[in-house]
């Protein structure tokens, strides 16, 4: 199995130790041995028969199938039950996996699998993401030491751990293309590793001297719960739908805001969603520094740069309290320092990619939902309209004062925003660059859909009634 080894970035040196709080492990353990409980699946035709392929088909895929047994074996490990198998092959394999490369600024896919690169590592952990899990890429050291440090830290945390290697079937069979086996354990005594190897029959064991041989140094991971790597290397995307006629763009930009995302996806309307983990914020890597921004944050430089501060406080010295003084600093000094550029060429990166994807000669309406907004405190200094009909936290800030007037009238809760905030919002923007905007917010429960519904429908009738 060969594939892309670096995507989006998401290559990482070799550290020592992972951390992560784990359930308790399905494992057998005593001093310097831990083996996980995991099954074992064969790619030889006999066995791809058994798991339900047809004999061509298993005659097709025994030679290039490791990756995706090693993906069905950590799925199978975890829940306990063949919620995924290996019917859903052929499917799988013609799928492609989208990403924004936020280096080098450009959407990109590629597919899940090809005769010649075999399966896309990306694309099978993408595939444990959709099961409910969290998968990603790393590089190990091939020192021993570091490597068993890095191995141990590993399973002792539970996680399911698969590497590529240039042998198949038994440690003294070279295979001519790189190859994935699950580490499913170790005896550090013994000193060997337990290997779930897709083309053997069984598990078996190995030196682990023998094994760094002819071991290349990726290494894929599957875990039930997520930390800083885990979410960082997850695929970030602007997904855009357009429809005939549509008179205006609906966008969601919170992904954690679930609500507002299945009111979205029912609509029949230009949409533009961005996505990333069902988080707020969106996640990348500056070297070795993990990152968040506000992607509400992210349509000036300022306004992004200053959520990044405000949400990373670990790249801040511990004496600096005022982010807004700081900020005024980096941007007023002659000599802005590399780590800071890259910061904002990977941000204006970002920033530009989600405006390719909206038409800017249409009104943008975004929706969000909220828990502790309140339109009579939060907007006391705005110029606001407050109904007794819906609640604090239902309401619609506007660019325009026509189209206040408009969601006044219905009795709709309305905010006006005139002045530009130099926040790096999507209002900001669009009030800088003359663009009909509409911010719904609403909250998360039931009662809330129905205001949510209400108001967008007004808003449809007021964009249908006066298009410009």
């Amino acid at each position: 199995m060969s594939s892309i080894e670096k995507i989006n970035g998401h290559y990482q040196p070799p550290k020592k130790g992972l951390s992560l709080t784990s359930r308790t492990c399905d494992l057998l353990s005593r001093s310097n041995y831990i083996r996980q409980q995991a099954t074992h699946l064969c790619q030889r035709k006999a066995y791809l028969e058994q798991q339900g392929l047809s004999p061509e088909e298993a005659q097709i895929w025994e030679k290039s199938i490791c990756g995706y047994q090693f993906l069905l074996m950590g799925i199978n490990y975890f829940y306990g039950e063949n919620r995924y198998d290996i019917s859903n092959v052929n499917q799988d394999s013609q799928r492609y996996y989208a990403f924004f490369d936020f280096y080098g600024g450009q959407e990109k896919q590629y597919p899940f699998f090809s005769k010649e690169n075999g399966w896309l590592h990306y694309g099978l952990l993408q595939i444990a993401r959709e099961q409910g899990l969290y998968g990603f890429y790393k590089r190990f050291s091939k020192e021993k030491n570091q490597f068993l440090s890095d191995l141990t830290g590993a399973i002792e945390e539970n996680y399911f751990v698969g590497m590529s290697v240039n042998f198949r079937g038994s440690l003294d069979k070279d295979s001519k293309y790189s190859h994935i086996v699950a580490v499913i354990g170790y005896d550090l005594d013994r000193g060997i590793l337990i290997l779930n190897d897709p083309y053997a029959v069984q598990p078996y064991e190995v030196d682990i001297n023998a094994f760094l041989e002819k071991f290349n140094g990726s290494v894929f991971m599957i875990s039930e719960k997520p930390d800083e790597e885990l979410l960082v290397s997850s695929p970030f995307l602007a997904e855009k739908e357009e429809y005939p006629n549509s008179s205006h763009t609906v966008v969601g930009i919170h992904h954690d805001e679930t609500s507002a995302y299945k009111f979205i996806d029912l609509l029949e309307v230009d949409k533009v969603k961005l996505t990333q983990n069902h988080e707020r914020s969106i996640r990348f890597r500056i070297n070795d520094t993990l990152l968040r921004v506000d992607p509400n944050r992210i349509f000036s430089d300022y306004g992004a740069l200053k959520s990044v501060l405000t949400l990373n406080k670990h790249i801040i010295p511990s004496n600096i309290q005022d982010i807004e003084q700081l900020c005024q600093q980096i941007f007023s000094s002659n000599e802005m320092s590399d780590d800071i550029k890259k910061v904002l060429e990977v941000l204006g990166n970002i920033r530009e990619y989600v405006l390719s994807k909206f038409d800017l000669t249409k009104p943008l309406v975004s929706i969000h939902n909220n828990r502790l907004m309140n339109v009579k405190k939060d907007f006391s200094k705005q110029f606001c309209f407050v109904s007794e009909r819906f609640p604090l936290n239902c309401f619609v800030l506007v660019t325009s004062m026509e189209d206040f007037n408009e969601l006044k009238s219905y009795g709709i809760n309305v905010v006006f925003q005139s002045n530009v905030e130099g926040d790096g919002s999507l209002s900001d923007f669009a009030i800088q660059n003359g663009i009909r905007y509409f911010n719904i917010e609403t909250g998360y429960d039931n009662e809330s859909w129905q205001y949510q519904e209400f108001i967008y429908n007004k808003i449809k009738e007021i964009i249908q009634k006066n298009p410009g």
